[in-house]
Protein backbone atom coordinates (compact mmCIF):
# COMPACT_ATOMS: atom_id res chain seq x y z
CA UNK A 1 0.00 0.00 0.00
CA UNK A 2 0.99 3.60 -0.52
CA UNK A 3 2.71 5.35 2.45
CA UNK A 4 1.85 9.44 2.92
CA UNK A 5 3.90 11.94 4.55
CA UNK A 6 1.22 14.48 6.47
CA UNK A 7 2.48 17.82 6.33
CA UNK A 8 0.69 20.70 9.12
CA UNK A 9 1.56 23.94 8.66
CA UNK A 10 1.08 26.77 11.65
CA UNK A 11 1.71 30.19 12.42
CA UNK A 12 0.88 31.39 15.54
CA UNK A 13 1.64 29.71 19.20
CA UNK A 14 -2.37 30.81 20.27
CA UNK A 15 -3.19 27.62 18.78
CA UNK A 16 -0.95 25.68 20.35
CA UNK A 17 -3.70 23.30 21.87
CA UNK A 18 -5.18 22.43 18.68
CA UNK A 19 -1.91 21.91 16.81
CA UNK A 20 -1.57 19.22 19.39
CA UNK A 21 -4.87 17.52 18.73
CA UNK A 22 -4.43 17.89 15.00
CA UNK A 23 -1.02 15.60 15.84
CA UNK A 24 -2.04 13.38 18.02
CA UNK A 25 -4.96 12.52 15.41
CA UNK A 26 -2.29 12.04 12.87
CA UNK A 27 -0.78 9.59 15.39
CA UNK A 28 -3.77 7.53 16.04
CA UNK A 29 -4.71 6.53 12.14
CA UNK A 30 -5.29 2.90 11.47
CA UNK A 31 -2.78 3.44 8.62
CA UNK A 32 0.38 5.76 10.24
CA UNK A 33 1.96 8.53 8.07
CA UNK A 34 5.46 7.57 7.36
CA UNK A 35 6.03 11.10 9.15
CA UNK A 36 4.62 14.31 10.47
CA UNK A 37 5.92 17.37 9.11
CA UNK A 38 5.18 20.89 10.96
CA UNK A 39 6.07 23.49 9.19
CA UNK A 40 5.79 26.66 11.10
CA UNK A 41 5.67 30.22 9.18
CA UNK A 42 7.54 33.28 10.75
CA UNK A 43 6.87 32.93 14.91
CA UNK A 44 10.32 31.61 16.22
CA UNK A 45 8.57 31.23 19.35
CA UNK A 46 6.01 28.34 18.35
CA UNK A 47 9.41 26.92 16.29
CA UNK A 48 11.48 26.40 19.40
CA UNK A 49 8.52 25.18 21.59
CA UNK A 50 7.65 22.92 18.64
CA UNK A 51 10.83 21.47 18.67
CA UNK A 52 11.92 21.23 22.10
CA UNK A 53 7.90 20.05 23.26
CA UNK A 54 6.90 17.77 20.01
CA UNK A 55 8.98 14.38 19.90
CA UNK A 56 8.77 12.27 17.08
CA UNK A 57 7.71 14.84 14.29
CA UNK A 58 10.00 16.75 12.01
CA UNK A 59 9.96 20.17 12.99
CA UNK A 60 11.40 23.06 10.08
CA UNK A 61 10.72 26.59 9.68
CA UNK A 62 9.11 28.27 6.28
CA UNK A 63 11.71 28.04 3.86
CA UNK A 64 9.20 29.70 0.94
CA UNK A 65 6.77 32.68 0.46
CA UNK A 66 4.93 33.60 3.87
CA UNK A 67 1.79 31.68 4.02
CA UNK A 68 -0.11 28.23 3.65
CA UNK A 69 1.47 27.66 0.14
CA UNK A 70 4.79 28.44 1.10
CA UNK A 71 4.85 26.27 4.20
CA UNK A 72 3.41 23.40 2.46
CA UNK A 73 5.61 23.59 -0.44
CA UNK A 74 8.45 23.71 2.62
CA UNK A 75 6.88 20.43 3.96
CA UNK A 76 6.03 18.24 0.66
CA UNK A 77 10.03 19.24 -0.19
CA UNK A 78 10.59 17.47 3.32
CA UNK A 79 8.60 14.54 2.74
CA UNK A 80 10.10 11.75 1.77
CA UNK A 81 6.56 9.47 1.06
CA UNK A 82 5.50 9.51 -2.66
CA UNK A 83 1.75 11.14 -1.12
CA UNK A 84 1.90 13.92 0.86
CA UNK A 85 -1.11 14.66 2.91
CA UNK A 86 -2.04 17.94 4.15
CA UNK A 87 -3.47 18.84 7.67
CA UNK A 88 -5.15 22.12 9.02
CA UNK A 89 -3.34 23.01 12.50
CA UNK A 90 -6.70 23.18 13.69
CA UNK A 91 -8.22 19.85 12.32
CA UNK A 92 -8.69 16.80 14.09
CA UNK A 93 -8.48 13.83 10.90
CA UNK A 94 -11.03 10.67 11.59
CA UNK A 95 -8.72 7.99 12.82
CA UNK A 96 -9.35 6.51 8.81
CA UNK A 97 -8.50 9.41 6.88
CA UNK A 98 -5.02 7.84 5.80
CA UNK A 99 -6.95 4.93 4.65
CA UNK A 100 -9.46 6.23 3.13
CA UNK A 101 -7.49 9.22 1.40
CA UNK A 102 -4.92 6.40 0.44
CA UNK A 103 -6.81 3.76 -0.81
CA UNK A 104 -7.69 5.68 -4.37
CA UNK A 105 -4.21 5.70 -4.88
CA UNK A 106 -3.95 1.62 -5.85
CA UNK A 107 -5.65 2.78 -9.45
CA UNK A 108 -2.50 4.08 -11.92
CA UNK A 109 -4.16 7.30 -12.84
CA UNK A 110 -4.91 8.92 -9.81
CA UNK A 111 -2.90 11.62 -9.13
CA UNK A 112 -4.75 13.27 -6.34
CA UNK A 113 -7.24 13.58 -3.51
CA UNK A 114 -9.31 15.50 -2.20
CA UNK A 115 -11.61 14.61 1.19
CA UNK A 116 -14.70 16.20 2.53
CA UNK A 117 -14.33 18.76 5.82
CA UNK A 118 -16.69 18.91 8.56
CA UNK A 119 -16.38 22.20 10.79
CA UNK A 120 -15.80 21.40 14.51
CA UNK A 121 -18.14 24.31 15.75
CA UNK A 122 -17.17 26.04 19.27
CA UNK A 123 -20.37 28.78 18.43
CA UNK A 124 -22.87 28.20 16.57
CA UNK A 125 -23.07 28.73 12.82
CA UNK A 126 -23.64 32.15 11.74
CA UNK A 127 -27.21 33.09 10.24
CA UNK A 128 -25.40 33.77 6.73
CA UNK A 129 -22.97 31.12 6.07
CA UNK A 130 -25.07 28.84 3.78
CA UNK A 131 -23.38 26.01 3.73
Amino acid sequence: MTEASVVICADTLDRWDDLNAAIASVRRQTCPAREIILVVNNDEALLERARREIEGVVVAPNTNVRGLCGGRTTGAGLASAPVVAFLDDDAIADERWLDELLMPYAHPRVLGVGGRLEPLRRKPRPWWFLC
